[in-house]
């Protein structure tokens, strides 16, 4: 220890308790290990053989024999497709080598001096129909007829564009590709349209005013029904119409003929039912209403898109959209008492003569659960025409997400670009094949057999780059593929690669649809 003052010198204290240590050395060693060097070797006896056949008798297969192996083959085969293991795959070309191409078989355009953007009659009151673009596709249940709507997808506020709906007849388009087959001028934007499951000159749209349209092209004067401008009805744009397949047991219909009502989704957040015979009221109507995460109350969330899955015995579900993002699963449960106390709950409200003084008529809420949500606002949603439990959305933020209607989360997600996806459709023939229409002018088709993370093939649809608001594959035609392109509509077709479904190609979507994504 050392003691030291603000001086410079200093002294040494030895301690007087503790002793000094003391040290030893000590060493071992082991004894040294022994080594030896063996070697063995063992003789293997090697011998040469040969063996050679010969025929005898002429080399003829004897029938008998091929047809028994044949069936022992085609019972193989069989229980291969049955089995759920990729054990074959069967002699299948992937692209290159089989049809994969996809060819532009013509350009539609609306004909008439109307829709030129420099028409004099129309200049100085209004736009001209030469300003609006395709906002929605549709083909008939023939597959030969293509109808297009007509509108403005970037208003705001009050709407001063006309509207219009425009069919072609494919079947005769060999010879002029711009001559169409008719022509239908609204008083305002056309927003979307959806022909008859079954009847080939039924057509109903929506506007930009919140009205319901059903034509019939087979007559002289199309026009059947309309809605009328009430409380009851829609008071902002529609932005999707659908038959809806109500089936006899809820005992709405009596026959199979009107089986289908209209169904339509607004941003004024109303989701209402409609007779195609009278548009006066609808049937039924439900809001748009979910609980915040942050607080107790409710919010209204303005639908964007819909879809109602076909070929299904369950008619109660549909998937919804809104401007938030969000995604929900609705449930539309009601009967014929339940439509006779609505009707007269609007009576009783004066809704169908706007003497209300609320305003609007207070509906339930047809939300059960709800999807993981995009960012920004959903712009298009598919069911999958193979399996029913199986859609895919798309939206603002880019991603195509692939869910399972009774999982949260996506099974499968998709970036094709950096743009925002506007529209998405299902190919009818390949269950694994999708494609996808971008703000860019673009339409990416994704094979997922072939890859979940990159598009097999990207179209430049728009040469001037017009976003893609509609597309539609044709599901009797299935060769043929239709795209919105401005004022413009083209035709594709598509080739083998995209039209013939691949072996076990249903299973592996299917396999698909059990993927863990999360419980709603």
């Amino acid at each position: 220890m050392t003691l030291t003052d603000s001086g410079i010198l200093g002294d040494h204290v030895l301690s007087t308790w503790q002793s000094e240590r003391r040290k030893l050395h000590r060493g071992c060693q082991t004894f040294p290990t022994e080594k030896r060097l063996t070697a063995v070797q063992a003789s293997w006896p090697v011998q040469n053989m040969a063996t050679q056949t010969g025929l005898r008798g002429p080399s003829i297969v004897d029938g008998l024999s091929l047809q028994r192996m044949a069936c022992i083959t085609e019972a193989a085969l069989i229980e291969n497709a049955d089995s759920g293991a990729d054990i074959f795959l069967g002699p299948q070309n992937f692209y290159g080598l089989d049809d994969g191409n996809i060819e532009l078989l013509f350009t539609l355009r609306p004909a008439g001096d109307a829709w030129s953007k420099t028409s004099p009659a129309l200049a100085h009151e209004r736009p001209s129909l030469g300003s609006l673009k395709c906002t929605g596709l549709s083909w008939n249940a023939t597959g030969l007829v293509l109808a297009a709507a007509y509108g403005r997808k970037d208003l705001r506020g009050w709407c001063d564009h006309p509207g219009a709906l425009c069919t072609w007849n494919i079947k005769q388009q060999v010879s002029d590709s711009f001559n169409q087959t008719s022509s239908i001028t609204l008083d305002n934007c056309l927003m979307c349209i959806a022909f008859h499951p079954l009847q080939p000159d039924i057509i109903a749209g929506g506007t930009f005013n919140g009205e319901i349209y059903v034509w019939d092209l087979s007559k002289d004067d199309p026009q059947i029904a309309v809605s009328g401008a009430t409380y009851v009805c829609h008071s902002e744009p529609i932005t999707q119409v659908a038959w809806y397949h109500s089936g006899k047991e809820s005992g709405i219909c009596s026959s199979s003929k009107d089986t289908f009502q209209i169904i339509s989704t607004s941003t004024d957040g109303q989701i209402l039912l409609w007779s195609a015979d009278n548009l006066n009221q609808p049937l039924y109507g439900y809001s748009i209403l979910y609980p915040r995460s942050h607080s107790s109350r409710a919010q209204y969330w303005g639908g964007t898109c819909m879809d109602v899955p076909a070929n299904t015995k369950d008619h109660s579900t549909i998937i919804v959209g809104t401007e938030g993002g969000t995604v929900y699963r609705c449930g539309l449960q009601f009967t014929q008492k339940s439509i006779n106390d609505f009707s007269r709950q609007v009576k009783d409200s004066g809704l169908l003569t706007n003497s209300c003084r609320e305003g609007k008529l207070k509906l339930l809420s047809p939300i059960k659960s709800q999807h993981e949500p995009h960012v920004g606002p959903v712009h298009c949603i598919k069911f999958s025409p193979f399996d029913e439990r199986v859609f895919m959305t798309c939206g603002y933020d880019g991603f195509v997400c692939i869910y399972n209607d009774v999982q949260a989360k996506p099974i499968l997600r998709l970036e094709p670009s950096e743009m925002q996806i506007l529209c998405a459709g299902w190919s009818p023939s390949r269950p694994l094949v999708i494609a996808v229409g971008v703000e860019g002018g673009r339409i990416f088709i994704f094979d997922v057999q072939r890859s979940m993370l990159h598009p097999t093939a990207a179209v430049d649809a728009s040469e001037e780059g017009n976003p893609i608001f509609a597309m539609a594959f044709n599901h009797q035609k299935r060769q043929y593929y239709a795209c919105s392109d401005g004022v413009h509509v083209k035709i594709f077709q598509l080739g083998s690669n995209y039209t013939k479904e691949r072996i076990l190609e249903r299973k592996q979507l299917a396999r698909l649809a059990q993927s863990a994504g999360g419980d709603v």
